[in-house]
């Protein structure tokens, strides 16, 4: 599950004792999470390449969870001399060419754009201009996807965030399935005694995952199940209603949808809208067609579980069926992250094996 640099790529460190930073991403088709040190930096998985510097402005003005970000050297070639938004301003300023991570078919998003997102989510040392970093990421297939999510993110980085310069070392990465992190983080809270096979629904952007695991925290695979559809089909059949199509005009759109209901307000964009009703309609039927059928599918397993963990941004939107058995995790949205960087630590305190 490990991959490491060897020491042919790892440059000359300037600290005889450097300390290694551990770090867990989930890229997720929605939003990446980025937990490092005690910190979780959550921001959209999108992204949008610059030509000119002017087409984004004034960094100071960027919003917050966005970041303009320049490629200057490193193991990357493609990318050297690259600049790049990512987060929501990339959706926002860049409407016609922007990419998001659920774009791309079979996952790939998640490998074409993880680097991107990654050094987009990373904070700037506190200390010096240069973080030494091991990693912990989950990946959707592992045995598919890991050796090239890990060729793409493993090596040296120099770049610039926000206008300030600093070098990011990559030097371990250990790729883990969908929902260990959110095993591990249930464990640790007592949600669960250990010993206990779990499960995990996991409601995203553009999907709903259900996993089984064991009492080891190893995925059962004849529990995976995936279903193709998320949150964002909800938004889009909530921006699609006739009843906005009479107030604007014309369909409204989703992401903006999708701010007015994460934020509790129900109101679209700078509109004042009130679409609450809207979303009532199409939130019923949303649950009855998206969710509860991935429920439905963990009855085969129901004897042999002891908790079914809701996780991910979107559930807070089924969070009134927890009961019982049946856990909505307090920081659903970033568990499954803060899990794996307790593997991060772990694999920072055991050392690298080089190879």
């Amino acid at each position: 599950m490990t991959s490491t640099l060897t020491k042919s790529k790892i440059p000359a460190l300037t600290s005889a004792n450097p300390l290694l930073t551990p770090a867990a991403v989930d890229i997720g088709n929605h939003e990446t999470k980025l937990a490092i040190a005690s910190d979780v930096a959550v921001i959209e998985s999108a992204y949008a390449e610059v030509i000119n510097d002017s087409e984004v402005g004034d960094i100071e003005d960027l919003n917050p969870g966005s970041t303009f970000v320049r490629y200057l050297n490193g193991t990357r070639d493609d990318l050297i001399g690259k600049k790049w938004l990512a987060g929501g301003d990339a959706r926002v300023m860049f409407p016609e060419t922007y990419q998001r991570v659920v774009d791309y078919q079979n996952n790939q998003g998640k490998v074409r754009l993880g680097l991107q997102l990654l050094l987009a989510s990373i904070e700037p040392p506190k200390v010096g201009n240069r973080l030494e970093i091991v990693l912990t990421a989950s990946l959707p297939d592992v045995a598919l996807l890991s050796e090239a999510f890990k060729d793409a993110l493993l090596g040296i980085h120099h770049i610039e965030r926000n206008g300030i310069t600093f070098t990011v070392l990559i030097t371990a990465i250990e790729v883990y399935e969908e929902g260990t992190g959110a095993f591990l983080w249930g464990l640790a809270q007592g949600l669960f005694p250990q010993g206990s096979q779990v499960a995990t629904v996991d409601i995203g952007g553009g999907t709903v995952i259900i996993q089984g695991f064991t009492a080891k925290g190893k995925p059962i695979p004849k529990t995976r199940d995936v279903t193709e559809r998320g949150v964002n089909d909800l938004a889009l059949a909530i921006a699609r209603d006739d009843r906005f199509r009479a107030y604007l005009g014309k369909h409204a759109d989703p992401s903006l949808v999708l701010d007015g209901i994460r934020d509790g307000s129900f109101k679209y964009g700078g509109k004042g809208f009130n679409f609450s009703s809207i979303y009532s309609d199409h939130h019923r039927v949303w649950v009855q067609t998206t969710v509860a059928p991935a429920l439905r599918k963990l009855q085969g397993i129901q004897d042999q579980i002891a908790a079914v963990l809701l996780i991910g941004g979107g559930s807070f939107l089924v969070q009134s069926i927890a009961k019982g058995s049946i856990h909505h995790c307090s920081t659903a949205q970033t568990v499954h992250v803060q899990g794996l960087l307790m593997l991060a630590r772990r694999l920072a305190i055991g050392g690298l094996t080089n190879g």
